[in-house]
């Protein structure tokens, strides 16, 4: 019940905070919440490898990447290896919760404090379940944490870049630039379809 009260404030503060259209975003609210993990501990599968041109900051990226700068913030997100399309439906519900995970931080005052551990996982589960995972790291091992407030424009971009940008819902890498300072961080939004039941012959 508590995390269905925080989706639904997302919803009603979401537009006021961030201009997103709230028309686009009224589909988030289908479905029931089943499982929500918002995990802040190490995961040995978190590949935080880049090139060294990409960490260093002192060159644009490959062509190949697809430039989003946040509203109202110094980020500015580079999507690439984009990969099978996910259920718009799940992927904004998904979004949607993320944002809220990450608003109770600042909420809590701790918008200045460097997300725990170096990364932030967040993965939901449908009723039908599919699974959309959302996974953003910083780059703390060469001095450049993440703080919990740009992970809030982080979250807050991956949903706005899919509805104003016109791109279609889709597993996908980024990368987070902040002005003046370079790269900060890495992400990746995954999906995992429920499996499909294989009949048994007789």
């Amino acid at each position: 019940m508590h995390h269905h009260l925080a989706f639904v404030l997302v919803i009603l503060f979401w537009p006021s905070l961030h201009a997103l259209n709230v028309d686009a975003l009224a589909i988030a609210p289908q479905g029931s919440i089943i499982t929500i993990f918002n995990q802040t501990e190490a995961l040995s599968t978190l590949n935080l490898s880049l090139s060294e041109s990409l960490l260093n900051g002192s060159r644009a990226p490959s062509q190949n990447f697809i430039s989003y700068r946040i509203p109202h913030s110094p980020a500015t997100l580079l999507f690439h290896s984009f990969g099978r399309t996910i259920p718009v439906n799940e992927c904004l519900q998904a979004v949607a919760l993320a944002v809220g995970a990450a608003f109770n931080y600042i909420g809590e005052g701790r918008g200045r404090t460097p997300i725990a551990h170096g990364f932030f996982v967040f993965t939901r589960e449908f009723l039908n379940h599919d699974e959309v995972e959302l996974t953003v790291a910083d780059f703390r091992e060469i001095g450049r944490s993440m703080t919990y407030r740009i992970l809030y424009d982080v979250l807050r971009g991956i949903g706005e870049f899919t509805l104003l940008q016109g791109q279609k819902a889709q597993e996908v890498e980024f990368e987070v630039e902040i002005q003046d300072v370079g790269y900060v961080g890495t992400g990746h939004v995954d999906f995992k379809p429920a499996a499909t039941p294989t009949s048994s012959v007789s």
